[in-house]
């Protein structure tokens, strides 16, 4: 009683009482309508954009790229963030750090072009965030990523194409030096085979052997430096041609020496044979003189010893005695001789058949024994440190990820896009390249094959909830489009599949999907043909639609056009089933272990409408056994690479062809 003449006769307190309760119930009512609102998607939306993806630039050149990162979320919860730039082709990171995301922000990198070849260079920029939990924040606190592929194409600058041009010639110029040695070498080697029947040089011939074998290391160093050049190590290359020319230099001080001595007993044949041949020429004049008996017979027997000391000048080849030989044939000195006029000549011959030795070296140009390309530097593409050629390698088909029905078609379509994060990224450590995500949103960027020019293949994150609608000129508005129905977003993922053959200069795609998107998927082969498509993998897809209460939840948020199709016994699903379909290899990924009114299924989708009727095409099925929770199911689950690595291990072994 006490109490309530006190609360009587206070009315204040009374009022302060009911406002506090009237207080608490607001915010026990705005703190549920958080909850409800997480519980239907209104979770974490990252967006990250770019205003840049593909660079082209030259040594010495850098770029600035402009990465905007923004949010959609409770306006009450805080999002903590990390960015990094990675290095792909070196696998080095090159920018990290964490920050606070409010609306948006921006984060500029430089990217700088020091490379002196050509190739291609690939930089991701990702961002993972993830909410802080707090009274009036509900969140998951899972991680959302979101990753962007910067390609960079370069090549030297004018200057260095300059100084390359200047290193090319220098290369020619020493390997035809080093040439033009060896085949005076081997002339000269084939030579002295014919000059030792003359004289003998043979103390050369060893000399010559050794500088031979030397021109011949020295030309085959040039390999070393062709091999340089075709990958574009200009700096080893010129610092191996130095090392060569020097060899080279050397080769030539030796050949020029060597040269000289074979040039100096040359030259002393030659005198000898140019003095045998003035006094041959004198002795024929004066065998055509008339003179008398007595000295004709005189003149026959100096030009007898001639003839007879020449025949042995012939035969020897050594040096000294045809120098003797022709000294003793000069003792008799014809100039002085004197004959008294007659009706007599003399009736021996003169034999003289000697002739110079001469050195004649082979036209460098068109005796060439050997050649030098220096052929253009292939592109070099690297990924984690593997580097090879660039260019497109048949058969590296992109992966692209197909997301499945939004249960909230109120919120952002890029919350689509964090059905694949936890595979795309395990993927990416297995040689399936992270390219990030593909919208039709990016449709207005003039991209070109370059995703393909590493010769891996990517993966790309994508959503069919998206359109665009021309503006003036060539500007494109994208537009959030999530009312249509199925045959529509196969349209859409037409034109998804073409651009992402565009990116990457494949002939097919394989699409791994997840719920209804298996049935955009399917569709769009049976209205487009296989030719584009080269597997699909589904995953939870309600081939034969959904029953019960999940066609009645479906439509209480999401889309109506969706849910009709999605429902079991709709026309679109009896045209998909039963109308005709290009065949292609399907793999069908089933959740089973939730009991779902006395059947199994994976909490959304029964297995009797998860299988595909094995008539229809190539089908392999797979099941993963999981549970169910509440509204924490195993369709969405299978995604999740820490709750079910099996469902990544699986899809990973049909990429690489193993199941």
């Amino acid at each position: 009683m006490e109490n309530q003449g006190f609360l009587a006769n206070h009315k204040f307190i009374r009022f302060l009482l009911v406002l506090i309760f009237l207080a608490l119930l607001v915010l026990l009512g705005f703190k549920l309508y958080l909850y409800v609102k997480y519980l239907i998607g209104n979770d974490l939306v990252i967006r990250l954009d770019a205003d840049n993806r593909d660079l082209s630039l030259v040594y010495g050149q850098n770029a600035t790229v402009s990465f905007e990162m923004s949010k959609v979320t409770s306006p009450f919860c805080k999002t903590n963030c990390e960015y990094s730039l990675l290095d792909i082709s070196t696998n080095i990171v090159l920018d990290k750090n964490n920050f606070s995301l409010g609306v948006s922000q921006k984060k500029e990198e430089i990217l700088l072009q020091n490379r002196l070849k050509n190739g291609q260079q690939l930089y991701r920029f990702t961002v993972v965030c993830k909410n802080v939990p707090t009274v009036i924040c509900h969140t998951n606190e899972l991680p959302v990523s979101r990753d962007i592929l910067i390609t960079v194409e370069y090549g030297p600058n004018g200057e260095q194409k300059k100084e390359n041009d200047l290193l090319a010639q220098k290369i020619y110029s020493v390997f035809n030096q080093t040439n033009t040695i060896s085949s005076n070498l081997f002339y000269l080697q084939n030579k002295l085979i014919e000059i030792n029947k003359t004289i003998l040089i043979m103390d050369n011939s060893t000399n010559i052997t050794t500088l031979i074998g030397r021109s011949n290391e020295t030309l085959s160093s040039f390999s070393k430096i062709t091999d340089l050049w075709y990958i574009g190590n200009y700096d080893s290359a010129n610092k191996t041609l130095s090392s060569i020319n020097a060899k080279k230099e050397d080769l030539l001080a030796s050949f020029l020496a060597l040269n000289s001595s074979i040039s100096s007993k040359i030259g002393d044949y030659n005198h000898l044979v140019e003095v045998l041949d003035l006094y041959s020429s004198n002795l024929k004049e004066l065998s055509k003189e008339n003179m008398n008996q007595s000295d004709a017979i005189i003149l026959d027997g100096i030009i007898s010893n001639f003839n007879l000391k020449i025949d042995l000048f012939s035969k020897t080849n050594n040096i000294s005695e045809k120098a003797n030989i022709s000294s003793s044939i000069l003792q008799n000195n014809i100039f002085n001789f004197s004959f008294e006029n007659g009706s007599s000549i003399a009736i021996n011959p003169v034999n003289f058949n000697l002739s110079l030795i001469t050195l004649v070296f082979p036209n460098i140009s068109t005796n060439a024994s050997q050649k030098i390309v220096l052929e253009d530097p292939i592109p070099e593409c690297c990924v984690y440190n593997k580097c090879k050629a660039c260019g497109e390698v048949e058969g590296a088909y992109p992966v692209l990820f197909i997301h499945g029905h939004d249960f909230n078609q109120g919120i952002s379509a890029e919350y689509s896009l964090n059905a694949f994060q936890d595979i795309q990224n395990k993927l990416d450590s297995e040689g399936y390249l992270n390219a990030g995500q593909l919208t039709l949103y990016d449709v207005d960027q003039k991209l070109s094959g370059r995703l393909g020019l590493a010769g891996v293949p990517v993966t790309i994150r994508s959503t069919y909830y998206y359109d665009v609608l021309k503006e003036s000129g060539s500007t494109y508005l994208p537009v959030q489009v999530k009312s249509e129905n199925i045959d529509t977003y196969a349209i859409k993922l037409r034109t998804l599949v073409d651009k992402l053959k565009y990116e990457t200069g494949q002939k097919k795609v394989i699409i791994v999907s997840h719920s209804m998107g298996g049935l955009v998927a399917r569709r769009y082969v049976q209205l487009f043909g296989n030719d584009s498509v080269d597997k699909l993998i589904m995953v939870g897809a309600p081939n034969n639609g959904v029953e019960g209460s999940i066609v009645s939840y479906c439509s209480l948020f999401g889309a109506q056009a969706e849910c009709n199709d999605l429902a079991h016994g709709s026309l679109l699903l009896n045209k998909l089933n039963n109308d005709p379909t290009s065949e292609i290899k399907t793999y069908n990924i089933i959740g089973t272990g939730c009991d779902m009114n006395g059947e199994q299924g994976d909490g959304i989708v029964l297995n009797k409408n998860a299988v595909l009727d094995s008539a229809r095409g190539s089908v392999k099925e797979f099941y993963i056994n999981g549970t169910c929770s509440g509204i924490d199911v195993l369709h969405g689950n299978m995604l999740s690479v820490e709750k079910y690595p099996e469902v990544a291990g699986l899809i990973k072994n049909i990429l690489d062809g193993t199941e």
